[in-house]
């Protein structure tokens, strides 16, 4: 006879799920590219941006962290089964961290350094923790697996609603 998956009656198991909304907000910052980019590359609407770069060495950052958002995802997904979600979570969120610090040191000659720590790094963190955190819900929640994945992944999209005046400010 097979083992319930169900959560024991003293763990509250909507806690994985709130803890995975405030991570879904903060990868929603993947949707607020174009603020970040219009802050970058000169243009008739942003004259004074940092950098006189043409718009394909920003679109090649973003897309790098979409295409490598599929990579971390797979990677993500594999070693929940293997280690603790919250292990997971942890080391997205540092690869993630890193990537994002880093790519503060791009320079206008450097645009390499933005691909591979916005793009790379920054997309392997948020893919990691994108798929964690919705294997980990649906795990707690057998009986509602539809209802907790639309919740948390409807926060990462209020999350570039959120933090784009944030980043504009």
């Amino acid at each position: 006879m097979e083992k319930s998956s169900v959560a024991s009656p003293k763990f509250n198991r909507w806690i994985p799920v709130i803890a995975s909304i405030a991570i879904q907000l903060c990868l929603g910052t993947a949707y607020i590219w174009s603020v970040f980019q219009s802050y970058l590359i000169i243009s008739e609407t942003t004259p004074n941006a940092l950098f006189n770069w043409p718009a394909t060495h920003g679109t090649l950052a973003y897309s790098l962290l979409l295409g490598m958002l599929t990579v971390g995802s797979t990677l993500g997904g594999k070693l929940q089964e293997k280690l603790k979600p919250r292990t997971v979570v942890i080391a997205a969120g540092v690869v993630l961290g890193i990537g994002f610090f880093l790519a503060k040191y791009t320079t206008e000659a450097n645009p390499w350094l933005l691909w591979l720590t916005y793009g790379i790094l920054g997309g392997l963190g948020m893919g990691m923790a994108y798929t964690t955190t919705i294997a980990c819900c649906q795990k707690w929640f057998p009986d509602k697996r539809g209802l907790v994945t639309g919740i948390i992944v409807s926060a990462l999209g209020f999350g570039g609603l959120l933090f784009t005046p944030v980043a504009e400010a």
